[in-house]
């Protein structure tokens, strides 16, 4: 990175200019000291900053006595416009360069820091606010925005919004379309001298389900391909919104104004937060990263991709990405013994896994254990001959023990719930909040600490695990009040204390593989899943269901992180179950099903897919994700996601509805762009070898005729 910062005075005012070619910030500082990020994207001799007056602050305040616009925008607020620039500071530490820019509130004792961070090329950059007041007097904080940008680049008309919707079964389900396709009409607000409509495109995540209901993700993708994409990483609340700024054609190219970007972390009125500050205290919001590109919601992805893998620590089983099993899905389905775990246990190490987990049950004498669950000590009449007698199979049979857990609950109904304070439990005024027959456990108090590192430290040195499934299935939204001025104050400290612990088991066992899951993908922000090993995309039964959940994973993870089940059964057709080993070949497999009842044909196609995986998954680290005709819908009849490199590219092509076209073409352009030299493109068939598929390509379109239901994962290089 060269010329970081290029600030320069002009007259009154300055104007920070910050980043590389890759990705360039410019702040314009006027004469009264009022901020502005005019320009954001890549370095560009000819783009125009926007005009002061169009863009947003650099940070969008809201407190009990300085207000906003009236309705469901959270921009253009009171305090965020009167914020004054103080100072600003720039630094290169660790290769991450970051700019700093001090404000202050002429009418209060507010200050803020405005943080951008980026490593050099990687057209990514982080934002974060911390907001103090050094005041006698509190101020009450009931929003802040980590992010606000408008620079004028994003036609309200032309512009395509990218954004997805979650659900359990159901995650990650992309759409897109116009602001207006999207449900903002155009009101006309030209009849009205140009003011700015009250309306807005806002998603949010609430309680400690942080995808829940949608994904913390967006994209703006301009005409051109020009693209924004980000992610707001907060397992503890979070929101970002929409809306249409400049009234009529700010810039002579825009009859509709143009689209501000507000993302934020929790906030009072989607989370019940806010905080009390004085006397120094500060609150720093959770980190919002902006990835840009020319080239489409693909190229932007690649870099947020790119971002995530630096972002995170190595965790064990990072390099080998070995296989898992696990008995729940469609299997034993939280009723292990060891009568039926013997022989699905030989049967995965046959197949070849390489990781078996124990899933739900193991720690119950009864069928009705929901809310008795915290001891987390092995069933005597699940396992009369003890416990060790299956672990011990599972490493016989040379694989890797692992133990399904639920850390942060408590059963009402559990002895362990009459042993700890209620302060170590989610609490709503002094009293403990229950929810589906639940506690939650707090981890900022020390005994839960206490508690749950001996109980891992237990069952790691008496049963010699290497691998935990951490899953959560309750919500106590919106929170807990305890030592907190509100409960989304509460459940924002507490969840960041949780990944605090988690951080804490890294260190101590740095050979345990951790397994994120929440009901599958109900907690899949980054800032949650880059303390795990992989991610548990979704708990979907249903194979062809599958499909469009595994196909989007990669939005959500890198590809060595996202955790597919595969679940192959005796008498499923060859189409189905070529269907669900073939959602995970190009994942992070999770392998289940009556594995012991496949008859010889069908343990061998298991085998050959097991095979596919290993030749793959060491490819998957250096690759980042395509999809060459769009993101799945949830019931189209057609799929495709590949995986692009600088040798090689895979894709992964379903065809779920017999009904439908047998034949699809498909633009290989973007597939294939890594894939150079002058050699004749490969194309090899992956999993299932004997795949009755035709597949051609001819002037960079490719022809695949499929049966359905079925798939094919393809291989693409240059040469013999």
């Amino acid at each position: 990175m060269t010329e970081i910062d290029r600030t320069t005075q002009i007259d009154r005012a300055t104007e920070i200019s910050w980043g590389d070619a890759a990705l360039r910030l410019i702040v314009a500082v006027d004469a009264d000291g009022r901020t502005r990020l005019v320009s954001f994207g890549p370095e560009d001799p000819a783009r125009r900053p926007a005009p002061f007056e169009i863009a947003l602050p650099l940070v969008e305040i809201v407190t009990a006595q300085r207000s906003k616009p009236s309705g469901p925008r959270f921009d253009h607020t009171d305090l965020g416009g009167d914020l004054r620039y103080v100072r600003h500071s720039s630094t290169v530490a660790d290769g991450i360069a970051a700019l700093e820019i001090e404000l202050r509130d002429p009418l209060s004792t507010l200050t803020v820091s405005v943080r951008y961070a980026m490593r050099p090329g990687s057209g990514t950059v982080s934002s974060s606010v911390r907001i103090a007041d050094d005041g006698p007097e509190p101020t009450v904080v009931l929003f802040v925005s980590s992010a606000a940008l408008d620079d004028g680049s994003w036609g309200v008309a032309d512009t395509r919004i990218h954004l997805a919707d979650s659900d359990w079964l159901a995650e990650g389900r992309w759409r897109s379309g116009t602001f207006t396709e999207l449900g903002e009409p155009d009101v006309a607000m030209a009849a009205h001298g140009g003011a700015r409509p009250r309306g807005c495109i806002a998603l949010a995540g609430r309680g400690t389900w942080s995808t829940g209901a949608h994904v913390p993700m967006g994209a703006l993708e301009a005409p051109d391909g020009r693209t924004l994409l980000w992610q707001v990483e907060s397992n503890g609340g979070w929101r970002w919104q929409l809306a249409q700024n400049g009234g009529a054609d700010p810039l002579g190219s825009a009859p509709l104004g143009t689209l501000g970007l507000v993302a934020s972390g929790p906030g009072d009125t989607d989370h019940n937060w806010s905080v009390r500050l004085s006397d120094g205290a500060s609150f720093t919001t959770p980190v919002t990263t902006i990835a840009v590109s020319a080239d489409g919601f693909e190229g932007a992805l690649a870099r947020l991709t790119a971002h995530r893998r630096a972002d995170r620590r190595p965790y064990a089983g990072d390099e080998g990405l070995p296989l898992i099993f696990n008995d729940y899905m469609n299997t034993l389905m939280a009723d292990p013994t060891t009568e039926k775990l013997l022989p699905l246990i030989d049967a995965a190490g046959r197949a070849g896994a390489e990781i078996f987990v124990v899933d739900a049950g193991w720690y119950t004498d009864e069928q009705g254990w929901w809310d008795t669950v915290g001891g987390w000590v092995a069933s005597t009449r699940r396992f009369p001959g003890g416990f060790d007698r299956v672990m011990d199979a599972i490493r016989d049979a040379g694989m890797t023990p692992g133990l399904w857990l639920e850390p942060e609950v408590v059963g009402v109904n559990s002895p362990v719930a009459r042993e700890l304070p209620d302060a170590a439990f989610y609490t709503r005024h002094g009293v403990r909040l229950v929810d589906n027959g639940r506690y939650q456990l707090d981890f900022r108090h020390p005994a839960v600490i206490e508690r749950m590192d001996g109980v891992l430290d237990r069952l790691i040195a008496d049963h010699g695990i290497g691998y935990v499934k951490f899953d959560y299935n309750i919500d106590p939204e919106p929170g807990t009040d305890q030592g907190a001025d509100s409960p989304g104050a509460g459940l924002y400290d507490a969840t960041a204390a949780y990944l605090d612990w988690i951080d804490g088991l890294h260190t101590r066992h740095p050979r345990l593989i951790v397994e994120d899951c929440a009901s599958g993908g109900m907690r899949a922000d980054w800032r949650t899943v880059s303390h795990f090993a992989l991610l548990s995309t979704s708990d979907q039964q249903d194979a062809l269901r599958c499909v469009p959940v595994a196909a989007s994973a990669t939005t959500l993870v890198p590809p060595e992180q996202a955790g597919v089940w595969s679940y192959p059964e005796h008498g499923m057709s060859p189409g189905v179950a070529t269907v669900t080993l073939a959602n995970s070949v190009l994942a992070r497999p999770i392998l289940s099903g009556h594995l012991d009842r496949l008859d010889e044909t069908e343990f061998a196609r298991l085998r050959e897919y097991v095979a596919a995986h290993k030749r793959v998954r060491g490819s998957l680290g250096r690759l980042h994700p395509t999809w060459p005709i769009g993101l799945p819908g949830w019931e189209d009849a057609w799929a495709a996601a590949g995986l692009v490199g600088a040798e090689e590219a895979y894709l992964t092509v379903w065809r779920r509805d017999a009904a439908s076209p047998d034949v699809l073409e498909l633009p290989a352009a973007r597939l294939l762009a890594g894939v150079t030299g002058d050699e004749p493109v490969r194309i090899e068939r992956v999993f299932p070898a004997d795949s009755s598929a035709t597949v051609s390509l001819d002037a960079g379109t490719l022809t695949i005729a499929l049966d359905a239901p079925s798939a094919v994962v393809l291989r693409f290089s240059r040469g013999l």
